[in-house]
């Protein structure tokens, strides 16, 4: 038998042609993926905007800088009386926190008549307790990670220190990001301030 070595030379070359072909649609691939998820997530906002206009029960919203302090950008609001929730720690809520945020964020609210909400999760209900000691908080026996904003607030170490036992109707509202302006600061909202039940979309 006879070898043609300018055949297998072709073959080994079009072998690393598919190859390195191959390598090259990865990141496409991935990039298109994305970029599907990403409209799949519009899509579905969009027809939850459209539910809202006909319905009236849910509102979008897209959380971006000051308001931003949970994992997510974009949510929908199931909007609800607080007697209709079944409130549990984990939930993620919406609620308008008046008189309670940066002197900039209550005036958006006040501008806004209570168009603006802010979403954070509920992190301890009534007998749970807020303990911030050296700048560290937890709630309900779960830590949540320093308060990086003193300086920010212009405030000394240990400002904050205390500890806080919830009594009925108050909660305990938390973000997750180091920014976040929460119970650790603030301290409990009252649950008549809650306007609704949020789902993360994106």
């Amino acid at each position: 038998m006879v070898t043609h070595p300018s055949w297998k030379s072709h073959s080994s070359s079009q072998m690393n042609s598919a190859s390195i072909s191959n390598e090259t649609t990865r990141p496409e691939k991935a990039t298109l993926f994305i970029r599907v998820v990403f409209l799949a997530s519009v899509l579905l906002a969009l027809l939850f905007a459209a539910t809202s206009h006909v319905s009236g029960k849910y509102r979008l919203l897209l959380l971006v800088g000051d308001l931003s302090c949970i994992p997510y950008k974009l949510v929908v609001v199931k909007m609800t009386r607080p007697e209709n929730i079944d409130f549990e720690r984990g939930q993620l809520l919406a609620f308008l926190p008046y008189g309670r945020l940066t002197d900039q964020l209550n005036q958006r609210l006040l501008d806004g008549n209570g168009s603006i909400l802010v979403v954070k999760y509920l992190a301890g209900v009534a007998g749970d307790i807020i303990k911030v000691e050296n700048d560290a908080v937890t709630v309900a026996g779960r830590k949540f990670g320093d308060l990086d904003l003193l300086e920010k607030l212009n405030r000394a170490p240990g400002s904050y220190d205390r500890t806080q036992v919830l009594v009925d109707g108050q909660l305990a509202m938390m973000g997750t990001e180091p920014r976040s302006f929460d119970a650790r600061y603030w301290g409990p909202i009252n649950v008549d301030e809650v306007v609704g039940v949020v789902y993360p979309i994106w």
